[in-house]
């Protein structure tokens, strides 16, 4: 009786099998990476720019609570010093005092300390560190200004424009309008420059005089 033995032949993926499954992987999966890496990208931005809103909030309830007199005081001396219809105030200005009084020798400080006879308060809150980064003049700048009622100067504040080019528009926005409450009222745009490819952070506050608080 004849018997056959069946020979197996033993299988495997061909060159042209496996560059198709590498193929198939990557058309899957690189989507889905751009996927994760856009949700973290917005994650991220969108925490850093929150971080950003709060820094500016702090700046504004701090300014809005300093001497209306001191502010006023500071505001015409750069104003008549260097021609301008505002100033810009960061961390650096923390130290500063001014002369209210013409019949006094007294120097009152620029930004209020409290008890404390250092500037730190005003570092802290001008300059502050968040997350292990720090905040500074090349982030923040404070613009103080008269009281104008213009929904312009915002919009202005947050274009990406050079300081000579940025001076000329506020300066030329300003020098058409007339103050409001001059002797009670002051405007304080404080802006934050949190990435340079998106907007900037700009919120506004009153300082204003003791008398009406």
């Amino acid at each position: 009786m004849l018997s056959f033995k069946t020979i197996k032949r033993e299988s495997g993926f061909t060159l042209i099998e496996v560059l198709l499954s590498f193929t198939l992987f990557f058309i899957i999966v690189i989507p889905l990476m751009g996927y994760f890496i856009q949700a973290y990208d917005y994650t991220y931005q969108s925490q850093n720019k929150t971080v950003a809103i709060n820094i500016a909030r702090n700046i504004v309830h701090y300014i809005e609570k300093q001497n209306y007199s001191a502010m006023k005081t500071y505001l015409e001396t750069e104003k008549a010093s260097y021609s301008s219809k505002y100033t810009i105030l960061d961390w650096n200005d923390c130290g500063k005092k001014v002369h209210i009084s013409s019949t006094s020798s007294y120097e009152t400080p620029l930004f209020y300390q409290g008890n404390l006879p250092t500037d730190s308060i005003c570092s802290a809150v001008l300059k502050p560190k968040v997350n292990d980064q720090i905040y500074d003049e090349k982030n923040i700048s404070i613009y103080l200004t008269d009281y104008y009622d213009n929904a312009s100067i915002p919009n202005i504040l947050t274009q990406d424009l050079s300081d000579t080019d940025l001076n000329s528009q506020l300066n030329s926005t300003l020098n058409g309008l007339t103050p409001n409450f001059e002797d009670q009222l002051l405007k304080v745009y404080v802006v934050v420059n949190w990435n340079k490819k998106r907007e900037k952070i700009v919120l506004e506050g009153v300082i204003s005089n003791e008398a009406l608080r």
